[in-house]
């Protein structure tokens, strides 16, 4: 019942890229997100596969990702180089206290170019508020909500924004 709550609310705050005014996000959105399907899976696979071409990321962590679709993702982009640092991209499967304060927090092994893909931002009540919690960190300056997963950056050089986008 939670996550039918949630969705309903998503979809009345929520917006495509017409609504979008960073050139950041813009740019993310219509280049990357609304082109076509890479995976028909699950839409937050699809955004991984989109997201890690987009961003052209060498040096990838995944947190919890099934073996199965780490293989795909590899072959799909075999020069990408595991728990190599700086991070260029991080997936996590999972959110929890744990996992933000390892990988997000004070991590010394990402930069200002680092994204992290968040898988189920909406699946519990705990884990909305660890990702209310996420958006008003002073060290991350835009996040986007896509309902299925959401999206960490920590670029110094934005304005804190938070986004909602359907896709």
């Amino acid at each position: 019942m939670h996550r039918i709550i949630s969705y309903l609310k998503f979809l009345l705050s929520s917006t495509n890229q017409h609504g979008v005014h960073s050139p950041f996000v813009y740019g993310y959105v219509t280049k990357c997100l609304y082109q076509e399907r890479l995976s028909r899976d699950s839409k937050v696979k699809d955004v991984l596969l989109k997201s890690l071409r987009y961003f052209t990321s060498k040096n990838v962590f995944f947190d919890g990702m099934d073996s199965e679709y780490l293989d795909i993702v590899l072959k799909k982009y075999p020069s990408l180089k595991l728990n190599m640092s700086p991070y260029d991209f991080i997936y996590i499967d999972s959110l929890n206290e744990e996992i933000i304060s390892t990988y997000i927090k004070g991590n010394k092994d990402i930069h200002n170019d680092t994204a992290v893909l968040i898988n189920g931002i909406h699946g519990n009540k705990d884990v909305e508020t660890l990702w209310q919690g996420l958006k008003l960190s002073g060290q991350i300056r835009v996040t986007i909500d896509l309902f299925y997963c959401g999206l960490v950056f920590f670029r110094e050089e934005q304005a804190k924004e938070h986004f909602k986008i359907r896709i």
